[in-house]
C-alpha cells in the first residue's frame, strides 16, 4: 500500500487569477482549476516558457476534467518548478506559481505492509509552514486520487486520523474490526437505534434515540486456534509440495544421467548416494520454508490454509517451483534429443553388427519410460500458467498431474523388469510355503486318504 501525502490548493471561483503553490522534491502536487465560467471546450495546462506556453503531458502528470480541470504532478524535481496556466481555449485563465523545495520529511512515496486482520497504522510527517494547515491521505487508484480521510474529521468508515503538530507527523490507523453502538435489550446486545457518529484512538461517540444501558463494541476477526493450526497447515503444506518439486528435479537429474551414458550398457548402475539425494529432496525445502517463515512469520494462513499474497510471499512458493519446471523441462528436452540421436545410432549399427533382441528390448523400454516420465518430472504444471485461458487445458492439467502416482506405479513397478522378478519370486515362494504346509497338514492328509 503506497500513501501519498499532497498538499492540495483550490481555486475558488471569482477574481483570483493567480495563486501560489509548493511542492517537494520527489513528492505529488494536485491543481484544481475552476472558473464560473466554466464550459465544454478543452482545457488545458501549460508552463510559461519565455513567450510560450508549452503543454505539460507527461508519464508523471495526468488531466482530468470531470467538472473542473485537475492536474495531478507526480514525482516532483527541482526543474518543475516556475509558472504554469491552466484555463479553456478560447476562454478563461488562470496563472500558477509552482515552487518545488527539499525538505528532509518529504522524501517520496513510502510503502507499509498489512495483514488481512490487523491494524495497520501509517505516520506520515509534514514540513514545518504547513503545521497548521489542514492534512489528509489520499488513495490512488490509476490516474484517480480519492480521498480517505483528513483532519476535519476524525473518523471516517474504518479510519481514524490524528495530527501531532509537536513533531509534525500525521497518522492514519485503520482498525482490525468495526465499531458498534449498541444497547441491552433484555438477553442481548443490539444496534437498533444507536449510531457511531465520530471515533479515534481516543475516544467514540455514539447517538441513540432511547434510554437504556450502552456499550461500544468492535467486531474483529478473531485469532483463535483454529488460525495456528491454519498456519501450521499452510507451513506443512508448503514444506511437502517443495519436497515433491525438489524429487522431481532430482528424478529428471537421474534419468539425464542414465540416458546420457544408454549406449555403454553398463551392468552396474551409476549415481549418487541414496543418503545425499534424501538429504537434498528434504533439507532444501525445510530450509526455504525456514527462512520464509523467519523473514515473514505471519505470511502462512490465507483464508483457504495456504500461503498469502501480501508483499509477494506466494514466490516463496512460486519462484523455486518456476525454476525447477524451466530445468526439468530443458533436462527433458536434452533427454529426448540424446534418445533420438541414441536410436538413430543403433539402427544403422544393427546392419553392421547383430544385436540381440534383449538390446533392443531394453532400448524401446527405455524410450517408453522416457516418454512416460514427462508426467512424472511435473512438466505438465506449465499448463497450469493458462488454465485461466480454456476449460480443456484446465482439464487436461487436473487429469495428468491427479495420475501422477499412476505413472509412478506402471514406470517403476509394472514397467520395471527387476521388480517384476521380484514380485514372481515372492509369489513362487509364497506357494510353496502353502503348499509345504498343506503336505504337513496331517488333517488335510487324513481327507485326501
Amino acid at each position: 500500500m503506497k500513501t501519498l501525502l499532497i498538499f492540495t490548493f483550490s481555486l475558488i471561483s471569482g477574481p483570483v487569477c493567480c495563486f501560489d503553490m509548493t511542492g517537494y522534491l520527489s513528492g505529488s502536487v494536485r491543481v484544481y482549476c475552476y472558473h464560473q465560467q466554466y464550459g465544454q471546450n478543452n482545457k488545458y495546462f501549460c508552463k510559461n516558457v519565455t513567450d510560450e506556453c508549452m503543454n505539460v503531458q507527461t508519464q508523471n502528470t495526468s488531466v482530468k476534467t470531470p467538472g473542473a480541470l485537475t492536474v495531478v504532478c507526480r514525482n516532483l524535481s527541482l526543474q518543475d518548478s516556475g509558472s504554469y496556466r491552466c484555463g479553456e481555449t478560447g476562454g478563461w485563465s488562470h496563472d500558477v506559481e509552482l515552487k518545488v523545495k527539499r525538505d528532509p520529511c518529504c522524501s517520496g512515496p513510502s510503502a507499509v505492509t498489512g495483514f488481512l486482520g490487523e491494524t495497520l497504522t501509517i505516520n506520515c510527517s509534514s514540513p514545518e509552514e504547513f503545521k497548521a494547515d489542514t492534512k489528509g491521505f489520499y488513495k490512488q487508484d490509476g490516474d484517480n486520487v480519492i480521498i480517505v480521510i483528513s483532519t476535519t474529521e476524525s473518523q471516517r468508515n474504518r479510519s481514524s486520523i490524528s495530527d501531532d503538530r509537536s513533531s509534525k507527523v500525521v497518522s492514519e490507523v485503520v482498525p482490525d474490526g468495526e465499531l458498534f453502538c449498541v444497547y441491552w435489550k433484555n438477553t442481548e446486545w443490539v444496534v437498533d437505534g444507536c449510531l457511531l457518529l465520530q471515533s479515534n484512538s481516543n475516544h467514540s461517540v455514539c447517538s441513540c434515540v432511547h434510554l437504556s444501558t450502552f456499550a461500544l463494541i468492535m467486531q474483529t476477526r478473531p485469532h483463535s486456534d483454529d488460525e495456528v493450526l491454519c498456519a501450521v497447515l499452510a507451513g506443512v503444506l508448503h514444506f511437502l509440495f517443495l519436497s515433491a518439486f525438489v524429487w522431481m528435479f532430482i528424478e529428471a537429474v537421474l534419468l539425464f544421467l542414465l540416458v546420457k551414458n544408454l549406449t555403454k550398457l553398463r551392468s552396474r548402475k551409476e549415481g549418487f548416494n541414496w543418503k545425499y539425494l534424501v538429504l537434498i529432496g528434504y533439507i532444501i525445502p525445510l530450509i526455504v520454508v525456514g527462512v520464509s517463515a523467519g523473514l515473514v512469520p505471519k505470511g502462512y494462513g490465507s483464508e483457504k490454509c495456504w500461503l498469502k499474497t501480501d508483499a509477494g510471499f506466494v514466490w516463496s512458493f512460486l519462484g523455486p517451483v518456476c525454476f525447477i519446471l524451466a530445468a526439468n523441462t530443458l533436462l527433458f528436452l536434452n533427454i529426448l534429443i540424446i534418445m533420438t540421436s541414441t536410436l538413430k545410432k543403433v539402427a544403422s549399427e544393427s546392419v553392421k553388427t547383430k544385436r540381440t533382441e534383449r538390446d533392443h528390448r531394453l532400448f524401446k523400454s527405455v524410450f517408453l519410460k522416457t516418454m512416460l516420465q514427462f508426467i512424472i518430472l511435473g512438466c505438465p504444471w506449465v499448463l497450469g500458467l493458462f488454465t485461466g485461458c480454456s476449460k480443456e487445458l484446465e482439464t487436461i492439467f487436473l487429469l495428468l498431474n491427479s495420475q501422477k502416482g499412476t505413472f509412478i506405479f506402471l514406470i517403476h513397478c509394472v514397467f520395471n523388469q527387476e521388480v517384476r522378478l521380484l514380485f514372481v519370486r515372492w509369489w513362487r515362494g509364497l506357494y510353496v510355503t502353502r503348499a509345504l504346509k498343506s503336505e504337513d497338514d496331517p488333517d488335510t492328509t487324513t481327507s485326501k486318504a
